[in-house]
């Protein structure tokens, strides 16, 4: 599997543990779809030509309401990632915020964020994204404020 670039599944899908370095992944450019639970940063580290990266399932845990999480530390050494996937389904999970923009993939042309439950306010947030060309919005990805 050496060569192996892209990899998608149907379905949310939690990678193993792999205790041994391993180059077996050091040329992947996609990775498509993985549980919340895989996004550790052993996987980025070992992932360092990733393009494409989509997460399906409960975010929660792996992003407090606030927006804060140490995902978006390891999005940030993924210094090819253009698009990113960020898919909910947890339907009593509502994230309040956005981290900062300097926590995004610098490179990051693609966004999409789906049953997020966002404050139309982050919007702004993504804004600031200076290579941002494609924003996708599905299925609750902000809400209405209603005061």
């Amino acid at each position: 599997m050496a060569q192996l670039r892209h990899l998608h599944t149907n379905a949310s899908t939690t990678l193993p543990k792999c205790q041994e370095q391993s180059s077996a992944v050091a040329n992947l450019q996609t990775l498509y779809t993985i549980s919340p639970e895989s996004c550790r940063p052993e996987v980025f580290e070992r992932t360092p030509t990733l393009k494409k990266l989509g997460i399906c399932g409960k975010l929660s845990t792996i992003v407090e309401a606030n927006g804060e999480s140490n995902l978006f530390d390891s999005f940030f050494k993924l210094k090819f990632l253009e698009n990113l996937k960020l898919a909910n389904d947890d339907a009593r999970f509502k994230l309040r915020s956005l981290p900062p923009e300097n926590k995004f993939p610098a490179k990051l042309t693609r966004l999409s964020l789906q049953n997020r439950k966002l404050d139309w306010i982050e919007m702004s947030k993504l804004g600031k994204l200076k290579c941002l060309m494609v924003l996708k919005l599905k299925d609750n990805a902000f809400r209405e404020n209603y005061g």
